[in-house]
């Protein structure tokens, strides 16, 4: 008796435990969602594989809700609705785009951007959601960047074809003989050029002491220009005082002159009748040299006077 009592007991404990584990295995598997969510739309041109209902949608690294639908908008376009939390801060200037998780590959949506001072998204017209404009995916950029470089690539290919022409061959044939005859030419040449870098050394050695001994140059001169300068101050001085001499002697002589006009003019009369009663001698000692000792000679009586013959 005791023995099948065990057993019912053993088969309820079992039977309570498998119900338990199938309850908590349904619960755990069924999408039991605590959190609210609000309705957005992102549209892109680029391909949606690996994303799916149910992908992850993360801001900055932190998962914020989950992929709710996905199809095709046009030819062109794909609609993926978005599930995200409340409250997530998700402004005018985000944008949405298509990542891959690290060495996975696991592909998820992505939002980028945002700043504080930006409105928040607001919904369109009517029940659409709100719609978080796109931005280029890494897989995009990539892409371009790849495309802008093979154009390059194939520009600089072309650039390169039209260099090595026959014409720019045979000149750098013509300058890679040139270059060879040069550097034969400064072989045999070595010890000139070796006597030219001693030259330049020597010079290079003459041009340093001259620069050390510019500031004393340059003092030299500096007071040699103040001697000038004080110089042709003295001069323009010396100028300026005979200046006024002559000024002053000019004065003089003109009042001397005008004093002396009169009296001159009477001497000079003087002297004209002195040198002619001199010359009147003159004449008669030349005719008569006896008046020397004896005198003038008496004049003669004229006609009617007594003693004339």
């Amino acid at each position: 008796m005791e023995t099948r009592v065990a057993y019912a007991a053993v088969g309820v404990f079992v039977i309570t435990l498998v119900a338990t584990l199938i309850g908590l295995g349904l619960w755990l598997g069924a999408d039991v969602e605590t959190r609210q969510y609000k309705p957005y739309l992102f549209i892109t041109g680029e391909s949606a594989s690996g994303i799916s209902p149910g992908s992850v949608v993360k801001y900055r690294g932190v998962e914020i809700g989950r992929v709710s639908s996905l199809r095709l908008e046009n030819a062109e376009q794909v609609r993926i609705g978005l599930n995200i939390e409340k409250g997530t801060p998700v402004k005018t200037d985000t944008r949405a785009s298509i990542a891959t998780q690290g060495v996975t590959g696991l592909a998820f949506i992505e939002l980028i951007g945002g700043s504080n001072e930006a409105p928040d998204l607001k919904p369109w017209p009517g029940d659409e959601p709100p719609l978080i404009p796109p931005a280029p995916s890494l897989l995009k950029r990539l892409d371009v960047a790849v495309s802008k470089n093979l154009e390059n690539l194939d520009q600089i290919a072309a650039q390169v074809k039209d260099l090595l022409n026959d014409d720019n061959r045979a000149a750098l044939s013509t300058v890679t003989r040139n270059l060879a005859l040069l550097t034969d030419t400064l072989v045999q040449e070595r010890g000139r050029v070796d006597e030219i870098m001693t030259n330049s050394a020597r010079l290079t050695g003459a041009g340093a002491v001259a620069f050390e001994q510019l500031p004393d140059t340059l003092r030299e001169l500096d007071a040699t220009l103040r001697e000038v300068k004080s110089a042709a101050a003295n001069f323009r001085e010396t100028s300026k005082v005979l200046g006024e001499t002559a000024k002053t002697t000019g004065k003089a002589l003109g009042e001397m002159r005008s004093s002396l006009e009169p009296g001159m003019d009477a001497l000079l009369r003087q002297l004209d009748a002195t040198a002619g009663v001199v010359e009147d001698l003159t004449r008669k000692i030349k005719r008569d040299p006896s008046q020397l000792l004896r005198g003038p000679s008496a004049a003669l009586p004229g006609p009617g006077e007594s003693g004339a013959p």
